[in-house]
């Protein structure tokens, strides 16, 4: 496995950390990420064709911030062909590049912006989680390996749901993983949780029965419980 240094952000609506953390807190009982207070600032705006209001499509963060960042969203125009970009250390990072698994025009709600960052395996990480303002239950999770600055990798996925240790490694081996949630069959009440594995430069996926959760939603005590599991302890 090559080394890596990762650098991720979680943007999210937190509040279902009640209701799903149990779920996976016995996966990964030491957190290996730390967030950092980062805050990003509208600095560059649009006007809306159609009602003529000004709207932000570019962020960055103030001047007291740990780490330096910019986010450009798509434009008015580019909705249905761009995935926005980030800025890390002066390098620019195109989703449409790097992200083409998540959908195009990308609508992050910017106040729930949350970043983590942490070593591991003689790789540095900042990880970003976030959820799209128009589509219900969708999260973003970017992990950006900034072990070589020159150099940045970003991988992108997307979640039903989103738990407060979505990346880390869940089955000790070694290998930085991440869990995906999906819903199953349409059925809100009830997801599947499954795991991927960085591996020589890529995130990739196990066996289809060999690493999975699934859990439904107690509607009387309002909380997610694990019906069938494989490869979790």
């Amino acid at each position: 496995m090559i080394k890596t240094c990762l650098f991720i952000i979680i943007i999210g609506y937190f509040n279902i950390y009640s209701q799903t953390d149990d779920i996976i807190k016995y996966l990964n009982s030491n957190n290996i990420f730390k967030q950092i207070d980062i805050k990003l600032i509208p600095f560059k705006y649009e006007i809306n064709p159609l009602n003529g209001s000004r709207m932000a499509y570019g962020y960055k963060t103030d001047k007291d911030s740990k780490i330096k960042m910019e986010y450009y969203a798509p434009k008015y125009n580019e909705n249905e062909t761009s995935r926005g970009c980030f800025v890390l250390f002066g390098k620019k990072i195109i989703l449409n590049k790097v992200a083409k698994n998540l959908i195009t025009g990308l609508t992050f709600n910017m106040s729930m912006f949350n970043v983590f960052e942490s070593a591991f395996k003689n790789r540095k990480y900042l990880l970003i989680y976030t959820y799209d303002e128009h589509l219900a239950a969708r999260y973003y999770i970017f992990i950006f390996d900034i072990t070589n600055k020159e150099d940045i990798k970003c991988y992108a996925f997307w979640s039903y749901y989103i738990m407060a240790n979505m990346v880390g490694d869940f089955n000790k081996d070694g290998y930085l993983d991440v869990l995906e949630v999906r819903d199953i069959n349409g059925q809100k009440e009830k997801f599947k949780i499954t795991m991927k594995s960085l591996i020589d430069g890529k995130f990739v996926s196990f066996k289809p029965n060999e690493y999975y959760i699934y859990c439904t939603h107690d509607n009387k005590n309002d909380y997610y419980r694990i019906i069938k599991k494989s490869g979790f302890e």
